[in-house]
This record gives structure tokens, C-alpha cells and sequence, in this order.
């Protein structure tokens, strides 16, 4: 990617004068984050991200609802994990948020894994712990998540 800073918020949270990538400089990570995950940015794959760009335009319905399947048993194994001891319950809007943000860093953390194996393993690795750690502390802890907020 060669530094492109579309692909992911950048490391500073300051404001910068020079504009980032061509584009109007953002104030904190947070600010580039709501631009990333934007329906503007989504829906312009060739002027943002190259990496994201790859799942943009001939994916398809199958695919769709591949990964609405997915989102539900993630959301329905988190309900069931604080069922009663009846043993399942009804997976809450809660739940579903949670499974869309275990589902998307997990996802997301393997695209970036794969594409810095060859050249870089020790980046690779780390990207994997980096989120593999908090992501599994948070859920066997219970612990709050962004999308708990």
C-alpha cells in the first residue's frame, strides 16, 4: 500500500496544515475512522482505500448473505453464551452489534495479515495478536466494546 493512509487512520490524533493524500486534513483518528467507514467512501472505490476497493462492485448476492449468515450465529453464540440455563436466547440488537464488530476485525485483521505475510511476517504476526488479544479479552470478559456504546 505504500503509505497510503486511505487504507486506515493515521497513527496522529493533531491537526495537520498539509492535507492528507489530497485530500482535507482530518483532526483525530476518530474523525478519519467516520470517514472510512462512510457510505461516501464506500460507495467511491476508486478514490479511496485500494484495499477495501477489492470487495467493491462484483460481489455478489450470494455473498451478501454469506455474511448476514455469519453475523447471525456470531450474534446468536453470543446471546447463548449469557443464556439462562435453559441454554439459548434470542440474539439482541446488542449482540448483533457485537458479531458485526468480531465478524469485521476479524476479517478485516486477516485482508491485512495476508498481504504482509510474504514481505513482512513480523508485521503479519502482529497485526494478528494486535487484535486477536483485545478482541478475544473482550469477549470472555464481557468487558465494553465500541459497538456496546
Amino acid at each position: 500500500m505504500n503509505g497510503d493512509s486511505r487504507c486506515g487512520p493515521r497513527v496522529s490524533v493533531v491537526r495537520t496544515a498539509s492535507a492528507l493524500d489530497g485530500e482535507r486534513p482530518h483532526a483525530t483518528v476518530s474523525d478519519r475512522v467516520r470517514r472510512y467507514l462512510s457510505p461516501e467512501h464506500r460507495d467511491a472505490p476508486g478514490s479511496g482505500c485500494p484495499v477495501a476497493a477489492l470487495a467493491g462492485g462484483g460481489v455478489s448476492e450470494v455473498f451478501a448473505q454469506g455474511i448476514e449468515r455469519n453475523i447471525q450465529r456470531f450474534a446468536q453464540l453470543l446471546a447463548d453464551s449469557t443464556a439462562d440455563a435453559s441454554g439459548s436466547a434470542a440474539a439482541s440488537p446488542q449482540d448483533r452489534a457485537r458479531a458485526i464488530h468480531v465478524l469485521a476485525t476479524m476479517v478485516g485483521g486477516m485482508v491485512l495479515a495476508r498481504a504482509t505475510a510474504a514481505a513482512q511476517p513480523a508485521l503479519s504476526n502482529e497485526l494478528m495478536v494486535t487484535l486477536q488479544t483485545p478482541l478475544t479479552d473482550w469477549l470472555e470478559d464481557d468487558t465494553p466494546s465500541p459497538s456496546d456504546r
